[in-house]
């Protein structure tokens, strides 16, 4: 069933996006003898003719009446269904109504759901909605899940059911079992006829499932878990990043400490200057691959800034341990989760936290574009 609903579901939304293409096909009427699969969409469709073939509608209000010797799939906001079908049913909407003779399954979905005295389903039906009628006749199983449930007509066989609240009138046969999920007892009238035996389960509707109840303590055991792990992941990053580029990592540390000051004027530079430059590469079709490349390096920029911050931290805590000792491998990733755990601290502290780290970024940013800029100079300069 869960496949029928989504199904019903995706050409619903498809319903919404068709009812605002073309104001000029607001209104669609066929009539007479059609020969061929029908696919129609609009503010309003409405179809009164005999359709040899499948019949695909969508759109604000349908009517479907006549006769057609296929499927019927409709969707809309209202989905009204007067014609007989030799096949199956599928529809869903807002508000759904089916009074025709189906020799298939019927399914359906929607907020008011409604099947008449005078509808006959030969086969199977499978309804998901918030309020569900079922009169006429379903010749074969019912299964329904929806907020309210009503039974007044003929099912043959098996009936599970599905809802919050849900009433058997007098005038209902049930052939089979009936089988229903609900916090509360069903309405069964002394008149309903109901051959099968009958089985009630309180706890498995979905509404009255027990979810999990979080307190105070598991929201910090959640958030401390979070943020660990975002701290090992990090380190692990930074680590990587440290023995790639490890001379490069000295380099950008000790342009951070002797010119602060600069890097910290060419990071906000990078920041502020690059969103514009990618915006104005976005707006000529020529430029896109431009702007999707300066995004690309404009990001790399951004996680090369923190990486430069953390690491530089990292090595100063080194400094304050172990002064001028060789810096070992068990100290390297020693300090490294430490700078992480420094950084994410400072970051948890309200304002201050926030404007600390923002400097500390835009200077890292600035030093990998004077690193940059720097290399690309030492590049030109022997070609001269």
């Amino acid at each position: 069933m869960k496949k029928h609903v989504l199904l019903m579901t995706l050409l619903l939304l498809c319903s919404n996006v068709f009812a605002g293409q073309d104001n000029n096909h607001q209104t669609v009427l066929k009539q007479g003898v059609i020969s061929e699969d029908l696919y129609l969409w609009g503010e309003r469709v409405r179809v009164d003719a005999e359709v040899d073939g499948d019949v695909v509608v969508a759109g604000g209000k349908i009517t479907v009446d006549g006769s057609v010797s296929g499927d019927v799939m409709a969707a809309g906001g209202e989905v009204m269904v007067n014609a007989d079908l030799t096949d199956d049913l599928r529809a869903a909407g807002g508000q759904v109504t089916v009074c025709s003779e189906i020799i298939g399954d019927a399914i359906l979905a929607g907020g008011e759901i409604t099947l008449c005295d005078d509808a006959v389903v030969g086969d199977n039906a499978w309804i998901a909605g918030g309020d569900v009628t079922i009169d006429g006749r379903i010749e074969q199983n019912l299964q329904v899940k929806a907020g309210h449930i009503s039974i007044i007509g003929e099912i043959l066989q098996d009936v599970d059911l599905e809802a919050k609240s849900i009433e058997i009138l007098p005038s209902a046969v049930i052939g089979g079992n009936l089988v229903f999920k609900s916090p509360n007892a069903a309405n069964i009238s002394e008149g309903a006829t109901i051959v099968g035996e009958v089985e009630h389960s309180k706890t498995d509707a979905w509404w009255a499932r027990d979810r999990p109840q979080w307190d105070a303590g598991d929201i910090a055991r959640a958030v401390a878990l979070f943020l660990l792990v975002s701290i090992l992941a990090v380190t692990l990053a930074a680590l990587l990043v440290s023995a790639i580029f490890r001379e490069t990592r000295f380099t950008l540390a000790e342009s951070v400490r002797s010119q602060f000051l600069r890097c910290l004027g060419f990071g906000l530079l990078a920041v502020l200057l690059t969103p514009i430059l990618i915006v104005l590469s976005a707006i000529t079709i020529i430029g896109l691959p431009i702007a999707g490349i300066l995004l690309l390096l404009y990001i790399l920029l951004i996680v090369a800034g923190y990486f430069t911050i953390v690491l530089l931290i990292a090595e100063q805590i080194h400094r304050w341990i172990r002064k001028q000792q060789p810096l070992t491998t068990f100290w390297q990733v020693l300090t490294v989760l430490l700078a992480v755990f420094a950084v994410t601290l400072i970051s948890l502290i309200p304002l201050l936290g926030g404007l600390i780290m923002c400097l500390a970024y835009l200077a890292g940013i600035g030093a990998v574009c004077l690193h940059v800029r720097e290399q690309r100079q030492s590049e030109i300069k022997p070609g001269l």
